[in-house]
C-alpha cells in the first residue's frame, strides 16, 4: 500500500511511495532537495508520527526555512518527535578515519534515541560518500543503519545520478525504491525527474514545479497569473472580510485595517452579489465549524460568477484534509488560522500579492451516505465494519482515524452512540457504529490534531449530560493499520 510522501507534485503523479524504503533526491543547490526534505518528514509529523533530520544545518535555520514553507515544526520538536542531528564540521575527516563505518551509525542510534521513526531524511549523503573515497562501504553502513530503523527515508545527493557510475553509490542505486532529481531554470521553475521507480505507475514524465512561499513545492501551472494581470492596482488594497457578526477577533481585524481598505459583510447572496464586478484584492472567508458546507457552495458560486479575485478561507482551527481538497476544487486559493495578527497579516499581504490561479473549478467530492436501519444515523457492526473496509478497498491512499468510546462507568451505550452522532461530520464522510457492544466512531481523512477536538466536544456534551469521565481508543490509518483492524472487530468479520 502506498503513503503520501508530502511531496505534492510527486504524489500527484505516482500516487504516494512505498512505506519503509529508500528514495533518493538528488539534484544541484537550490533546486529545493531541502524543501523536499521537510515536506517528506512533516507528513508523517502530521500524521502524528516521529521523524529524524540528518543535516548540515543549523537548527534554526531549519525551523525558519519550514516556517516559510508554512510547515510548523517548532511544536513536534520540542514533543522530540522532530528530532535533529546535525553533522560535526570535521565530520568526514573523522568519519575517512574510522576503521568501521557502521561505529558511526551505532552512534547516530544513540543520539536518536528508543523511540521507534516512521521516517529519516538525510540532507545530504555528501559527507558520507566523499569520506568513502572509492569504498562504497559508507553508503552499505548507512544503508544498513535505514533498515535496522524500519522507517521509510529520503536522502538528498548534491549529484545527478542518472547515467552516471559511481562505485561508492553503487549499493544506493540498486537498493534504493526511487530515485528522482531536481533541476532549475533561470526563472526558478523546477523540473523533476523520476529516473528509477520500483512500482507501476501510469508516467514516468518530468514533473514542472515552483517553489511558493506557504506552500512549497507545487504543481506548476501555465494559467498562474501575477497580481499586474489580474486585479487592477486600484483594487489591490481592498480586502473583503465575509463573516458572522462579531465572529472576527478584533486584533486581527485591527491588523488588516492597518495595511488594507477592510470591508465587513454578512456571509449572505446581497452582501457578495457585486463580488465578480468589485474585485478586490482579496476575499477572505470566516469559517466555523459547522459552516465549511456552505463556504465551500460559496466560493464555487464566486468563481462560476466570474470573481478574479484570490480567495482565503479563514478558521480557527485546522480544517481537516478533505475540507481542504473540497474547497481547492472549489476555487479557493489558500487557508489562514486565525491566531497571530502579524502572521496572519503577512499571510494575506503575500496572497494579495500571488494573486489568482486561473484554473478550471473542479467537481465537488461526494462522500457515502449511509442511513441505519432505524433511522438514528448509527450503523450497526456489519454495516459500519463494511462501509470502512469499502473505503480502504476503494482509496489507494485512504487515512482516517477510529475513535473508540466507553463510559469510564457504567452508562448508556444508545445514548453515548447518539451524543457522538451529534458531534460528527455525517456530510463529509464521518461515521458512528456499535462494533463489539460499544461505540466506535470513523472520522474521515482526520489526522492526529482533529482527533482531540472531537474527543473533547464529546466529553463535554457527556458531562453535560449528566455522566462522569469516557475512556478513550484511537488508531489511525494507515500508521496504526493492526490497531485499527482490532478496533474495528474485523478480526471477528
Amino acid at each position: 500500500m502506498l503513503i503520501k510522501s508530502g511531496i505534492a507534485p510527486l504524489d500527484e503523479r505516482l500516487g504516494g511511495i512505498v512505506a519503509g524504503r529508500p528514495y533518493v533526491l538528488s539534484g544541484a543547490p537550490g533546486t529545493g532537495k531541502s524543501i523536499a526534505c521537510l515536506e517528506f518528514l512533516y507528513a508523517a509529523l502530521d500524521e502524528g508520527g516521529t521523524v529524524a533530520l540528518l543535516t548540515h544545518e543549523d537548527p534554526s535555520d531549519v525551523l525558519a526555512q519550514s516556517e516559510y514553507l508554512g510547515l510548523h515544526l517548532t511544536a513536534a520538536l520540542a514533543e522530540e518527535r522532530f528530532i535533529v542531528v546535525r553533522y560535526q564540521l570535521d565530520f568526514a575527516r573523522k568519519f575517512a578515519r574510522t576503521a568501521d563505518p557502521a561505529a558511526a551509525f551505532d552512534e547516530l542510534t544513540r543520539l536518536l534515541g528508543e523511540r521507534p521513526l516512521q521516517r529519516i531524511a538525510v540532507d545530504s549523503i555528501s559527507p558520507i560518500v566523499e569520506a568513502g573515497t572509492a569504498s562504497a562501504s559508507p553508503i552499505t553502513a548507512l544503508l544498513n543503519f535505514l533498515d535496522r530503523s524500519g522507517a521509510t527515508s529520503l536522502l538528498a545527493h548534491p549529484g545527478d545520478l542518472g547515467g552516471r557510475f559511481d562505485r561508492r553509490l553503487e549499493p544506493l542505486t540498486q537498493r534504493s525504491a526511487g530515485i528522482f532529481h531536481l533541476s532549475a531554470d533561470r526563472d526558478r521553475r523546477g523540473t523533476l525527474e523520476i529516473q528509477k521507480i520500483r512500482f507501476a505507475v501510469s508516467s514516468t514524465a518530468p514533473i514542472s514545479f515552483v517553489i511558493r512561499p506557504g506552500v512549497g513545492l507545487v504543481l506548476a501551472s501555465d494559467n498562474l497569473t501575477r497580481r499586474a494581470d489580474d486585479i487592477p492596482l486600484n483594487a489591490r488594497r481592498k480586502v473583503l472580510m465575509l463573516s458572522e457578526p462579531n465572529s472576527v477577533p478584533a486584533a486581527l481585524l485591527q491588523a488588516l485595517r492597518d495595511r488594507f481598505d477592510v470591508a465587513v459583510r454578512a456571509r449572505t447572496e446581497s452582501g457578495f452579489a457585486d463580488l465578480p464586478q468589485s474585485a478586490p484584492g482579496a476575499v477572505l472567508l470566516n469559517v466555523s465549524r459547522d459552516s465549511i458546507n456552505d463556504a465551500v457552495s460559496f466560493v464555487r458560486d464566486l468563481r462560476r460568477a466570474g470573481s478574479r479575485s484570490p480567495i482565503a478561507l479563514v478558521t480557527d482551527f485546522t480544517l481537516r484534509s478533505h475540507d481542504r481538497v473540497r474547497a481547492l476544487r472549489a476555487g479557493a486559493d489558500d487557508f489562514l488560522l486565525a491566531l497571530h495578527p502579524e502572521e496572519f497579516l503577512l499571510r494575506v499581504e503575500a496572497l494579495v500579492q500571488r494573486g489568482r490561479s486561473t484554473a478550471i473549478v473542479s467537481p465537488d467530492l461526494v462522500f457515502p451516505t449511509l442511513e441505519s436501519v432505524d433511522g438514528t444515523g448509527i450503523l450497526d457492526e456489519t454495516t459500519f465494519r463494511g462501509a470502512v473496509l469499502s473505503q480502504l478497498g476503494s482509496d489507494a491512499l485512504a487515512f482516517f482515524t477510529l475513535v473508540q468510546l466507553a463510559p469510564a462507568e457504567r452508562g448508556d451505550a444508545e445514548e453515548l452512540a447518539t451524543l457522538a452522532r451529534h458531534q460528527i461530520r455525517s456530510d463529509g464522510g464521518d461515521l458512528v457504529g456499535r462494533v463489539d457492544g460499544g461505540v466506535t466512531v470513523y472520522l474521515s481523512s482526520a489526522r492526529r490534531k482533529d482527533v482531540d477536538p472531537f474527543v473533547d466536544r464529546v466529553r463535554e456534551a457527556w458531562r453535560s449530560a449528566g455522566h462522569g469521565e469516557l475512556e478513550v481508543s484511537t488508531a489511525a490509518h494507515p500508521s496504526e493499520e493492526a490497531e485499527m483492524q482490532v478496533m474495528l472487530g474485523a478480526q471477528h468479520a
